[in-house]
């Protein structure tokens, strides 16, 4: 029998009086409309991206997506075209794989996006079917934790996933509904689904979320391409602000280094900002190298970054200006 866990639709209808900040940050976010032109951002601080090396050379990655790493050093990445979710172990060899649970009647596995739990559980979600899976860290014993068709999402309520994180401190695990410009909060000791607010349709709101990442402090990052800035949320609901806008094309993923500083995906390089909105440091956009990032990672004080271009993981360190 498929489980269901307690879903709480977070709402990102932010426009309604009160609950878009005022006087917001440098980077703050804009409607499409007023969109300015893509400008390559000009960092500050002494913060620099510096390319190591490039993982998945003996592998045959075809369409690198969605990428987490476990407490033990262990990466696990979606081959989306390659129908199949891969843990690698840090001698870059893959220890195993998973293609998708072993039934006729289920369309092709497609993985788009990846979240580790602690090291213990891994939460995968499958685009093509618009469902989420639980492994555990083998990429052993999957089952659906959740899955539209299934009559539990019976109203419609939601629509095509983007993204997932899961948040260690809270042991939640959050999923962008792209379609409705939302967040989903998914309690996994719950066993009903619940819905709360209204979706996200004014200029202000998420317009077509994507990746997202959760701060130790509860804050929600989310990558969203329609509004081409990352967005800000509080763990509970609350005022949604935005950084990055004017500076970032179209981000499809964010990861968070520390409190006070993100790193975001964006459509050719990927930028890093802190909390206010200001870049310190960026890499690829053709300054170093050219690149299609769909996913970025966070590990062991270095970047990853899984890239539809070379149709590999690029690995770069974070260094001072100073630092040789």
């Amino acid at each position: 029998m498929t489980r269901f866990p307690l879903i709480l639709l977070l709402s990102v209808l932010m426009s309604c009086a009160g609950m878009i900040e005022n006087g917001p940050p440098r980077g703050s976010g804009t409607s499409p409309e007023s969109k300015e032109q893509f400008v390559l951002p000009e960092v500050s601080g002494e913060t620099r991206l510096v390319f190591e090396r490039t993982l998945g050379d003996n592998l045959e990655i075809n369409s690198p997506r969605g990428l987490s790493f476990g407490i033990d050093g262990t990466l696990y990445l979606c081959d989306r075209e390659n129908s199949s979710i891969l843990r690698i172990g840090s001698d870059g060899e893959t220890v195993s794989s998973f293609s998708g649970l072993d039934s006729r009647t289920e369309r092709r596995f497609l993985p788009s996006d990846v979240s580790v739990s602690g090291g213990i559980e891994i939460y995968a979600l499958d685009s093509v079917n618009s469902r989420i899976l639980r492994l555990d860290r083998n990429l052993k014993n999957a089952y659906t934790v959740y899955q539209p068709d299934s009559g539990e999402d019976q109203f419609g309520i939601f629509g095509k996933f983007g993204g997932l994180a899961f948040d260690q401190t809270s042991g939640d695990l959050f999923v962008t509904d792209t379609d409705n410009g939302a967040v989903v909060r998914i309690d996994m000791l719950g066993g009903n689904i619940h819905t709360s607010g209204k979706f996200g349709s004014e200029r202000l709101s998420l317009r077509e979320p994507l990746g997202l990442d959760t701060g130790a402090d509860g804050s929600i990052y989310i990558a969203d391409r329609g509004n081409a800035a990352v967005g800000i949320l509080p763990h509970f609901g609350g005022a949604l602000s935005f950084i990055g806008g004017g500076m970032l094309e179209a981000p499809v993923d964010v990861a968070v280094l520390s409190n006070d500083r993100i790193i975001a995906a964006d459509k050719r390089g990927v930028v890093i900002f802190d909390r206010t909105g200001t870049p310190l440091a960026i890499a690829g956009y053709g300054t170093d190298r050219e690149m299609s990032p769909r996913s970025v990672a966070f590990f062991g004080g270095k970047i990853y970054i899984s890239d539809a271009a070379s149709s590999r993981v690029l690995e770069y360190s974070i260094r001072e200006k100073s630092a040789p």
